[in-house]
């Protein structure tokens, strides 16, 4: 079985259909990866790929850390941009939330007073609740099995 169709607990994104190219490169499987990809659509979609990838090199030479420890270095990363793009900044930060919405096949809407954390803090909470509600369900069919078979 692929992993594109194997799911797993830490699995966020509904499944591609098969009309979209799938990227070898990129494996939504955990929230970080989609924040990831998010991330470098709206970069790439606003700034072209090589703005993108510019920005990706100031980070890899000025901070602690490169591209693929962006999810888990958000505070520093918008920062970055802030610095970088002053309001301009909230724009690149509201698109990648609609990237990330759209990837996790959910309506973006806009909260008064929300900024980027929120929302990353709000799709942290949501899957939280979508996973432990996917385990509950599966639980209640194993114990409905073994009441049926005693």
């Amino acid at each position: 079985m692929s992993n594109d169709v194997k799911e797993t607990v830490n699995s966020f994104a509904p499944p591609k259909s098969q009309n979209q190219p799938i990227n070898p490169l990129s494996k939504p499987n955990t929230l970080n990866d989609l924040i990831l990809d998010s991330i470098d659509e709206a970069l790439s979609g606003l700034l072209g790929v090589r703005g993108r990838d510019l920005i990706y090199d100031h980070i890899a030479r000025n901070y602690s850390f490169g591209r693929e420890d962006i999810p888990v270095h958000l505070e520093e990363f918008l920062k970055l941009l802030e610095g970088t793009f002053s309001e301009a900044s909230r724009t690149i930060g509201r698109t990648i939330i609609r990237r990330l919405y759209d990837k996790l096949d959910w309506n973006f809407v806009v909260v008064s007073g929300f900024q980027f954390e929120d929302y990353i803090a709000d799709a942290r909470a949501r899957i939280g609740k979508e996973l432990f509600e996917r385990a509950r369900a599966k639980h209640k069919e194993s114990i409905a099995k073994l009441d049926a078979e005693h």
